[in-house]
């Protein structure tokens, strides 16, 4: 035979119908402070890795935009076909009009830097200039890797 389920004690109570004994009193100290500290602590950490991440992200997209300047010119063209709603033939004659500019800008660029770099070593010392040499290299190496 089934049992029924057992019947619940007044309130106040405990199941076998004696008065239920009192709460025990919450623990004595500072827990809330640890709490605390715990959740500043990971919100210091998420915010460092998020930090981190984003500047690698960033890093990675300078690069890539600088050795890769056509990439610029297809995103910028298709945001304005889509915004303006160009025809076909705006949109060929306003891609022609970008890659001209993008290629005399990137031109420009190279040759403004080029000089920047021969009038900086003029300034420096031998030691500094051997430095500045390597720096200059590096960066050519790091930004520069597609045009070899």
């Amino acid at each position: 035979m089934i049992e029924p389920p057992p019947v619940c004690p007044e309130p106040g109570r405990g199941a076998t119908g004696s008065p239920a004994a009192p709460l025990p009193p919450p623990p004595p100290g500072r827990r809330w402070w640890k709490t605390l500290l715990i959740v500043l602590g990971l919100l210091l950490c998420g915010g460092f890795a998020g930090s981190a991440i984003t500047g690698l992200v960033l890093r990675r997209m300078m690069v890539e935009t600088i050795q890769h300047p056509e990439r610029i010119t297809r995103h910028l063209h298709e945001r304005i076909r889509h915004d303006l709603k160009l025809s076909d033939e705006q949109s060929a004659e306003v891609l022609r009009i970008l890659e001209k500019h993008t290629r005399s800008l990137v031109d420009a660029h190279r040759g403004a830097m080029n000089e920047v770099e021969r009038e900086v070593a003029a300034v420096l010392t031998p030691e500094q200039a051997a430095v500045w040499k390597e720096k200059v290299a590096k960066r050519r190496e790091t930004f520069f890797r597609a045009e070899r």
